[in-house]
């Protein structure tokens, strides 16, 4: 059976900025290393991946044409099997690239060392690291400088989330030498990408959320990253309205203020938010968190918090 063709991917629900840098960078990386690779996204481009970025020259396909069997597969940004792209062959998985937990131990005895899910803030962080690995650092592209080091200080929260690990701290300092941004991109890209939200703040939610299970019921959990949270979450107070039988769990991280507000319509979540962490009360529906959380965060606190109910 021929499996040179190496096929780079992610989830199939959407695709925000870190799993577009991580895609996008490991298949370049495997093709200067002289391997026949393809890196392919189906789902949608969240906001994360503002209008900007969208121009920058990203090789990436958006269907699979070949057979599964006849590929070699690399999750990047993903572990969870159940969230992995339909056309997958779960037996020809050969490499795992991820920050996320839960699925250390299958990967592991799946495919032993070739499992990277390490406690980083951005799997663009590993993606660059294996270019170091590789002695290939000065061969990456500036686009693919640019996105890991765009991926990973917005999924650090600007370095000031608690994921936020030395290894993501020196691999942006690395990747600044490679880039051709302009100096105040931190700033640009937030504004953009606030201004999106802005514009059609339902929309966008829904196109970065994840439905879960809490205690047997479905819940509807999104995540808002901005510099400032005000106009934000006076939008949440007047636009978004959630279907009458759906749970609604929205983590608005404001980065100037070093905290999050989290939105939710539901007595239940709002209980188990209060039980699980020190809250203040912002607006109707709206808490303020003494600090800054991501949703991974927030979704380990919640598995640990269900699990002794």
């Amino acid at each position: 059976m021929n499996k040179n063709m190496h096929i780079v991917v992610s989830g199939r629900a959407y695709a925000d900025i870190d799993v577009l840098a991580s895609v996008s960078s490991y298949t370049e990386l495997l093709n200067l290393k002289l391997k026949k690779a393809c890196g392919i996204i189906t789902a949608p481009w969240n906001q994360t991946i503002p209008e900007s970025i969208r121009n920058w020259p990203i090789n990436i396909s958006s269907v699979f044409l070949d057979c599964p069997d006849s590929c070699s597969f690399i999750l990047v940004d993903l572990s969870d099997p159940e969230y992995m792209e339909y056309f997958v062959s779960l037996d020809n998985v050969v490499e795992v690239y991820d920050h996320h937990y839960g699925h250390e131990a299958y990967w592991n005895e799946k495919i032993l060392c070739n499992a990277h899910i390490e406690k980083v803030g951005a799997c663009a962080t590993l993606i660059w690291e294996k270019f170091k690995e590789a002695g290939l650092e000065s061969s990456i592209s500036s686009t693919s400088a640019n996105l890991l080091y765009t991926a990973i200080f917005a999924n650090t929260l600007n370095f000031k989330s608690d994921v936020t690990t030395e290894r993501d701290r020196l691999a942006s300092k690395e990747l600044l030498k490679y880039t051709t941004l302009p100096e105040d991109w931190v700033n640009s890209y937030y504004s953009e990408v606030a201004k999106g939200f802005d514009d059609n703040l339902s929309d966008h939610i829904k196109n970065d959320t994840k439905i879960i299970d809490l205690d047997g019921a479905p819940c509807f959990f999104g995540q808002v990253e901005v510099l400032n949270a005000t106009s934000i979450l006076a939008k949440l107070a007047n636009e978004f309205e959630p279907k009458p039988n759906e749970e609604w769990l929205i983590n608005v991280a404001s980065i100037d203020e070093n905290c999050s507000y989290l939105y939710s319509n539901s007595d239940r979540l709002h209980e188990r938010l209060t039980s699980m962490m020190e809250l203040k009360s912002h607006s109707d529906n709206v808490k303020q968190a003494p600090r800054l959380w991501l949703r991974k965060e927030l979704l380990r606190e919640f598995s640990i918090a269900f699990r002794k109910t």
